[in-house]
């Protein structure tokens, strides 16, 4: 996977993973990506119709993980840049460095986003390298909230492997 040394991935997505890359993850969680110039792009997909989430962690955990949090609410798409000092406890980041391409609800979950490779916040976000990274992805049932004060809960809709690329 194209991660960081650390990457965790708190996603829930519906994905055909028309990308470069691509994964099928258990429990019907989908993930591809691509590098265009100083970004990568990350389709995604999950059978839910809440949240799917991805993140980079040196941890394999979100301690200290560097989080994008997608989903789509009333028919509007969304997808949050965050973080996590600490497992559980999720905030947003001053910076949102993600921008949405593209996204569809339909009994499951699918979010097409772009992010810089390297942000202008070293501090909350981690930066993604061609090569061997850790990835995390998660989903949960339902949407979060207009501001994140508490996580809904992903239950056992999660997973961490390495993909060497």
């Amino acid at each position: 996977m194209l991660l960081t040394s650390a990457s965790l991935l708190l996603l829930t997505v519906v994905s055909e993973a028309n990308l470069e890359f691509s994964e099928d993850m258990e429990k019907g969680f989908t993930v591809g990506w691509e590098f265009d110039g100083e970004d990568i792009i990350f389709e995604v997909s999950a059978p839910t119709l809440g949240w799917v989430g991805i993140g980079f962690s040196e941890t394999k955990s979100k301690k200290k993980a560097d989080l994008i949090m997608m989903g789509m609410k009333d028919g509007k798409p969304y997808a949050w840049d965050a973080y996590s000092d600490m497992t559980g406890m999720v905030q947003l980041d001053f910076d949102q460095d993600v921008t949405i391409l593209d996204s569809a609800e339909n009994g499951t979950t699918y979010m097409k986003i772009k992010r810089p490779l390297k942000t202008k916040d070293p501090t909350r976000d981690n930066e993604i390298f061609k090569g061997d990274n850790n990835f995390l992805w998660a989903f949960g049932n339902k949407d979060e909230p207009e501001k994140i004060t508490v996580e809904e809960y992903h239950w056992t809709n999660r997973g961490n492997s390495i993909y060497h690329r």
